[in-house]
């Protein structure tokens, strides 16, 4: 059993349980709330690579949620300019913290303390529509929203994409880095249609059946991708079950389905 993604949340690994006849098996999905983490960097349009804990993560300063904890933010070096040291922050879980590089003009800069990229490329990561997904290369969660022409070493890259609720997420890519060119990828969610299914009389312990699929008992509410799906109910005793609805699940609105079960 599964968590999809919440954005500001950590999810919840995926659990294995044991289903008993008879019995009932109840599992809680903990979703820690994380911090917003907003890096700056001045002056302002800087091409710079931001460092969080040793991770490149994006380009001209950062924004996105993180586990809270202490966080080591560098700032990688800018021709003509001095780089500033490093600075260990404190992302507390719910609340937003800011923190700025402050580069100083230079003609003969000193390498900084960023890690070295090597040989790079640039890659341009955006998703349509926009959406607030954390974009993810080669496991290493990298920034929300997208990514602005970050620095990153040559060779081949997986980008993958998070959850976003109401949409379809999209596959993971790979693609390839060259040296000095910019690879845009882009990640395309799809709006997906929420079914709302309710069971009247209202408190029948049935279960509803979609697609020949159990989703919940007493009723369901959930989104599903668009296209057509038969909706049915169990058995309930001392009652008639109403025969499947076929329905068409559009995205971007709500289908509403009551499952009418009558006196025999």
């Amino acid at each position: 059993m599964c968590f999809s993604d919440v954005v500001g949340f950590a999810t919840p690994a995926c659990r294995t349980v044991t289903v008993s006849v008879g019995q009932t098996t109840v599992v809680e999905g903990v979703f820690t709330a994380q911090g917003l983490l907003q890096v700056g960097v001045a002056p302002a349009g800087l091409p710079t690579t931001v460092f969080v804990d040793g991770e490149a993560r994006d380009e001209y300063g950062y924004f996105a949620f993180m586990e809270p904890g202490e966080r080591v933010v560098c700032w990688g070096d800018v021709p003509g300019h001095q780089a500033p040291a490093c600075q260990t922050v404190t992302v507390t879980a719910g609340t937003s913290t800011t923190v700025t590089g402050e580069f100083t003009p230079s003609e003969s800069p000193t390498p900084g303390p960023a890690p070295s990229l090597g040989d790079t490329g640039q890659l341009r990561v955006t998703t349509s529509p926009a959406v607030p997904a954390r974009i993810v290369v080669d496991g290493v969660a990298r920034a929300d929203w997208g990514l602005t022409w970050a620095k990153t070493p040559v060779g081949s890259r997986q980008v993958c994409f998070t959850d976003v609720p109401g949409f379809a997420t999209p596959p993971c890519q790979t693609v390839t880095v060259t040296l000095g060119e910019t690879t845009v990828v882009e990640g395309v969610y799809v709006p997906l249609g929420l079914i709302r299914v309710a069971v009247a009389p209202a408190g029948l312990p049935v279960d509803v059946v979609i697609d020949g699929v159990g989703r919940n008992q007493f009723g369901a509410y959930l989104y599903l991708e668009a296209g057509s799906y038969e909706v049915c109910g169990t058995q309930a005793v001392g009652f008639v079950s109403p025969v499947c609805r076929t329905v068409t699940v559009s995205s971007g609105t709500q289908t509403d389905v009551t499952l009418t079960y009558s006196p025999p």
